[in-house]
């Protein structure tokens, strides 16, 4: 028995954080905080750790695979970064994944949809008529703006 609790106490917080880090938001909850996986990015962006943003390119984490895609856009565009042939194509990947990923948007709004969709600002096949459906269009296609333009502000002005 000692063992299996062991075991749980161990594997708990590893599935809880890997639950977490699939799950993506700017301002999310009452307090409008990031969700784990915007939190991390935005850590390695403020400390130029330029090499373990391109690292996520080939996570298995959907959330910060997704902003990765983003960033490391950015980079390159600001000449911070040359990406290489594999990086280039595993955006190419990221632009057609059907690969799942929650986001959340205010305090209580939150959706499974894929990084494609969000990436290529897609919609979900909701009815127009549904009021979830305009959060959701709002949200989708503002979603790569949104993080362009915090990565934007957060990127400094120096080489790696």
């Amino acid at each position: 028995m000692m063992k299996y609790i062991s075991t749980f106490l161990i594997l708990f917080p590893l599935i809880t954080f890997a639950q977490e880090t699939n799950y993506i938001g700017f301002s999310v909850g009452y307090g409008g905080k990031p969700t784990a996986s915007v939190t991390m990015m935005d850590h390695l962006v403020e400390k130029s750790k330029y090499k373990l943003i391109r690292q996520e390119l080939f996570t298995h984490v959907n959330a910060t695979k997704c902003l990765a895609v983003i960033i490391c856009e950015i980079l390159e565009k600001k000449g911070f970064i040359k990406l290489s042939k594999d990086e280039k194509y595993e955006i190419s990947l990221a632009y057609k994944s059907d690969r799942k990923i929650t986001f959340y948007s205010g305090c209580a709004y939150k959706n499974v949809t894929t990084i494609k969709d969000l990436l290529n600002g897609k919609y979900n096949n909701q009815k127009l008529s549904s009021r979830k459906f305009y959060h959701n269009r709002e949200f989708y296609h503002n979603f790569k703006e949104q993080a362009q333009k915090r990565y934007i502000d957060k990127i400094k002005d120096t080489k790696i």
